[in-house]
């Protein structure tokens, strides 16, 4: 049986002056193709780059789950983020709050793996973020 695998690159920007962030991800199927992409606000007065990548994350994933992947990986520039993802200990932050729900939807859709890698690699979901960080609105693409 081969196991076909879909990507959901995920990134967020934020400015520390405004805590204001945004969130960009891309889906692509196991050939590099494009499926699906989403961009959005984060909340207003984000405390920390890491809340939007957490956010970004959070967004990737469902938004492949909703796209029906049960396969995928979960790619994220933040070491950080990952590695908060394969540690089994609880976290109480504003972000570990985020990183244990991803955990639980990680947990029920079986086939979902976090790696991380770098921010080169990663320009369309940062520029999806860059995007809706000027904005301001939600945009979907199918």
């Amino acid at each position: 049986m081969v196991l076909h695998l879909s990507l959901s690159n995920v990134d967020g920007a934020w400015n520390e002056t405004t805590k204001q962030g945004g969130v960009g991800v891309i889906i692509r199927n196991d050939r590099g193709r494009f499926v699906a992409a989403a961009a959005a606000a984060a909340e207003v007065d984000i405390v920390s780059y890491l809340l939007v990548e957490a956010t970004a994350a959070r967004m990737g994933l469902l938004l492949a789950m909703q796209r029906g992947f049960q396969n995928f990986i979960l790619e994220c520039d933040s070491l950080q983020i990952v590695a908060a993802l394969r540690d089994t200990s609880p976290r109480l932050s504003d972000v570990g709050i985020i990183i244990e729900d991803l955990k639980v939807l990680m947990a029920s859709n079986f086939g979902v793996y976090s790696t991380h890698f770098r921010r080169q690699a990663n320009s369309v979901a940062h520029r999806l973020a860059r995007f809706d960080f000027i904005s301001r609105s939600d945009s979907n693409w199918f």
